[in-house]
């Protein structure tokens, strides 16, 4: 079955001149409902992502129309395009999911690797490397992800960030993750043609007021190197153009 499935991939698929990564042949194979093992050393890496990725997705749950689209996807999707790290931030219960599942979706329409993670479920541990050991790598993510996409961009979500002070005593250790974290991609990218992206998701009030959460951006945004620069996206109330399309005609006679 496999052997056949990757016959016709060579000789009926649409791949002259193309590019052939990992991901694109994890997306043939997915759709052909084969289903690839976990098995020791890298190749477990992208089956693994994959894993991650469906339970990061479980958790959102959208409206029966689906994803409303507001403006600030454009904004995080273009963060996106022009490989610029990302900090979502917002109110509870403003959207910022919402954004994370534009990003997700815009990956994995252009063939984007990434991995996204909620760090109330997965708490960053000790250092990088048990990090990922936990969720099932060979090592730290940034390196799992590296080794994936060396001729492509990629995208790291890191959700829930305001949440770790509230899920373990010791928060420091975890954000000291997430700092190594950060400068594992900055080395990484060094080398890179594309850059690996870092999307971090954190309520408002938390990145505003909580001294290691800012000084987790802080420190790297006075390096003066405008690749450790931060974009912002502010998720604010639904503009009220977006309400009037989604109430329709009732939206005139609301108070």
């Amino acid at each position: 079955m496999v052997y056949n499935a990757l016959v016709a991939f060579v000789i009926d698929g649409d791949i002259l001149g193309k590019e052939i990564t990992e991901t694109i042949l994890q997306d043939y194979l997915t759709a052909q409902h084969i289903k690839l093992r976990l098995i020791d050393g890298n190749r477990r890496i992208v089956p693994q992502i994959s894993t991650i990725n469906q339970e990061y997705r479980a958790s959102f749950k959208p409206l029966q129309e689906g994803l409303i689209q507001r403006n600030e996807f454009e904004k995080c999707t273009k963060a996106i395009k022009n490989e610029q790290n990302l900090i979502i931030s917002g109110n509870a219960g403003y959207g910022k999911s919402g954004c994370t599942e534009a990003i997700i979706d815009y990956c994995e329409i252009e063939k984007i690797p990434y991995i996204a993670i909620k760090m109330d479920r997965k708490i960053p541990q000790k250092n990088c490397d048990i990090w990922g050991q936990q969720l099932g790598f060979p090592g730290s993510i940034s390196y799992a992800l590296h080794s994936i996409s060396k001729n492509k961009r990629a995208v790291i979500i890191l959700d829930q960030l305001d949440n770790l002070r509230w899920t373990q005593a010791n928060s420091s250790e975890a954000l000291s993750v997430c700092m190594e974290l950060i400068k594992q991609v900055r080395y990484l990218n060094y080398e890179r043609e594309y850059k690996i992206i870092i999307v971090f998701v954190c309520r408002a009030y938390d990145l505003h007021n909580d001294n290691n959460i800012k000084a987790l951006f802080e420190t790297e945004s006075n390096t003066n190197q405008e690749n450790n620069k931060w974009e912002r996206v502010v998720v604010q109330f639904f503009d009220e153009d977006v309400v009037e399309r989604i109430i329709v005609e009732k939206y005139k006679i609301i108070t």
